[in-house]
């Protein structure tokens, strides 16, 4: 009896540990598909939900000496020698002061990597420049520290500058790191673009010593996206609003990011136009929002005899001004001058000619203030750009209507709003400006070319149009078109697009404006695939990053993002926000629409829903099958003849081993 104890805990042992072993490994097999996470040191994705090891990695250029044998090439070795963290940067608010007005510390650290036994030259010291770029246009870098100075009004540096030793591995070896000792900077004000760092070293030889450029990194300087808006309203709208009423200011934030001090990251103010300071009316210490504030006017929004009664309304990240509408204040409407009348020569302008205007208006039947001047402003309907905003003062004698003549010079083509108030002596202006939406042409006629893909018919976005014979190039837009002003006559234009066999397309211009097709057909297999990103709960995730190859997105508000001319062929696709990822395998043999489940530690690819059951019910199976092979033992060593019925599984292990 005590033998056969014995041999059933020996079983029972075996049991529970294969059991165990079981587990672990299925758990194993979950953990690298992503189906649950395990690991309780997650690094962390800063609120982007985007990767630290995709932000700027592969974006690294790296300059290599050539008498410099054995460099490693980008991204391998130990550290790696990338010179910059793998994070984005985000600096101060616009006029900030203190420690809002710096950016947070950023570190710099060069390295080399030695792996050859014998080296023809050695490097013997390093040390850095650092540059910046805000205009995405300029192919110039604004250097704000160098070899022994630093800019103080950009830049406050943490470790000096100057000549700093390399330092060499004390084991030394075949293969070995050299390193200078690092820099911190923080920016000051206001940046947003690219930060560039470079390590120059000074290499020895028996004959000779020299300097040379071995890495250049990147990192960015972001700004986040928002816009706002007066609700019910378009951007280059300005509604009026008399004193004590509720202005419904919609805000629609993306990624920001926090100040030095770890303060808000968007910020909502509102500027009098009259002058004076501004007034911080709401500020978020979160991205990733759609919200409604609503600001009741105070008592001063409206003052007497000021010089203007709009207020400007900015939408500020930690960088600077992202967007900006205007509203007009009153004490009470029916106060206000009535509309002016606005007339506007040529008819058909062309860029490069300015515009005349001659406006009128009269003065209102209730106050009779006299009309004093005249505000001119032009906004162009695509971007919300305006390109001015000025008085114009009435003309000397005149009395209702009250008169007055200026002209103005449109930038660039494209359609603007000319809008123009009526301003009275007592600082009240037009409920309503007289309004005109006026055509820029760099030509009489235009005409309209919408770039097609021949096999389905659709617009094909980012097609290059170039008119033969000149240097004036366009882009198709999302829709496909693309446009030129022009005079009568024949024109000849190159169209092209990557994947898309080129075209050459002649059209001619007669009597007026024109729309015409142009069909490209493909060279490779190109298709779209549009992604929709969900929770289990089946909610659309905003925000989210989706991959597909090497090309990453955001979603949109619905939870879906489109890539487009990806060439055919099998693909993983992956999305993440924050801590919530997913995957999908999809065959690209034509145009489609996928969604991917997202959830903490993420899903295996093919698993989702139901099929998770699969997994589980596998992990019952095999524990039945130990059970039963438990059974069907202990019934066979307890005995031979009558075989006598032995505890389960369960009895053995809930009762335990029984005294003698």
């Amino acid at each position: 009896m005590i033998l056969m104890r014995k041999k059933s805990n020996k079983a029972l042992r075996s049991i529970i540990i294969s059991s165990i072993l079981t587990l672990v490994l299925i758990l194993s097999v979950l953990q690298l598909a992503g189906v649950v996470n395990l690991f309780p040191f997650a690094v962390s994705d800063y609120h982007t939900g985007i990767s630290p090891s995709s932000i700027n990695y592969c974006n690294t250029e790296h300059k290599w000496q050539d008498c410099w044998e054995g460099q490693r090439v980008p991204g391998t070795g130990y550290p790696n020698q990338e010179m910059l963290p793998d994070i984005k940067y985000v600096t101060s608010f616009s006029g900030a002061t203190g420690g809002a007005a710096l950016s947070e510390r950023i570190g710099i650290v060069g390295n080399l990597f030695e792996d050859d036994w014998v080296e023809v030259c050695n490097p013997s010291r390093a040390y850095y420049n650092v540059y910046t770029r805000t205009d995405p246009n300029s192919a110039t870098w604004d250097q704000i520290v160098g070899f022994t100075w630093s800019d103080p009004d950009k830049v406050v540096v943490t470790g000096g500058t100057g000549w700093r030793t390399a330092n060499y591995n004390p084991w030394g070896g075949a293969e070995q790191e050299i390193w200078v000792s690092p820099i911190e900077i923080q920016l000051k004000g206001s940046f947003v673009g690219a930060l560039k760092v470079e390590a120059v070293w000074e290499f020895q030889s028996v004959w000779d010593t020299w300097e040379k450029t071995m890495s250049i990194d990147y990192a960015y300087l972001i700004s986040g996206d928002g816009r706002i808006n007066i609700e019910g309203y378009s951007q280059y709208d300005v509604p009026m609003y008399e004193i004590g009423d509720t202005v419904p200011i919609y805000v629609s934030a993306d990624y920001s990011g926090p100040t030095a001090d770890d303060t808000g990251r968007w910020q909502l103010w509102a500027f009098p136009l009259r002058g004076g300071s501004g007034r911080l009316l709401k500020e978020w210490t979160y991205d990733y929002f759609r919200e409604t504030y609503q600001w009741t006017l105070p008592a001063d929004a409206w003052v007497r005899d000021a010089s203007d009664s709009k207020w400007r309304l900015e939408l500020k990240n930690t960088l600077f001004s992202t967007d900006a509408i205007m509203v007009n204040t009153i004490d009470i409407i029916a106060n206000a001058p009535p509309s002016p009348t606005i007339l506007t020569s040529p008819e058909i302008p062309q860029v490069g000619e300015d515009i005349s205007i001659t406006m009128s208006a009269n003065t209102n039947i209730n106050t009779h203030e006299k009309i004093i001047k005249f505000i001119v402003r032009g906004v162009y309907t695509d971007d919300n750009y305006q390109f001015v905003y000025k008085n114009v003062m009435v003309d000397a004698g005149t009395a209702d209507p009250y008169t007055a003549s200026t002209t103005i010079h449109p930038p660039r083509a494209g359609q603007f709003r000319l809008q123009v108030w009526a301003h009275d002596e007592a600082g009240r202006q037009s409920e309503n400006p007289g309004e005109k939406v006026i055509e820029m042409h760099e030509g009489k006629y235009r005409l309209t070319i919408l770039v097609k893909d021949a096999y389905n018919s659709m617009p094909i976005q980012g097609a290059r149009v170039q008119k033969i014979g000149s240097e004036e190039i366009k882009y198709s837009a999302v829709d496909g078109k693309c446009w030129f002003d022009l005079d009568q006559g024949s024109y000849e234009f190159q169209i092209t697009k990557s994947g898309y066999r080129s075209e050459r397309k002649s059209w001619t211009i007669t009597d007026g404006n024109k729309e015409v097709e142009a069909l490209l057909t493909r060279t490779t297999s190109t298709w779209d695939l549009t992604v929709t990103v969900k929770t289990a709960d089946a909610e659309t995730v905003w925000g989210a990053t989706v991959k597909v190859g090497g090309t990453e997105k955001l979603t949109g508000e619905d939870g879906s993002v489109t890539f487009t001319d990806v060439v055919e062929g099998d693909y993983t696709v992956t999305a993440t926000k924050g801590t919530l990822s997913g995957k999908k395998e999809v065959n690209l043999d034509r145009t489609r629409d996928i969604d991917i489940i997202i959830r903490e530690g993420g899903i295996v690819p093919g698993i989702e829903g139901d099929y998770l059951w699969y997994i589980i019910g596998g992990v019952i199976v095999v524990v039945a099958i130990f059970g039963i092979m438990y059974y069907r033992k202990l019934k066979k060593v307890r005995g031979t003849g009558k075989k006598k019925k032995g505890p389960g599984l369960f009895d053995t292990i809930l009762r335990g081993k029984k005294k003698r």
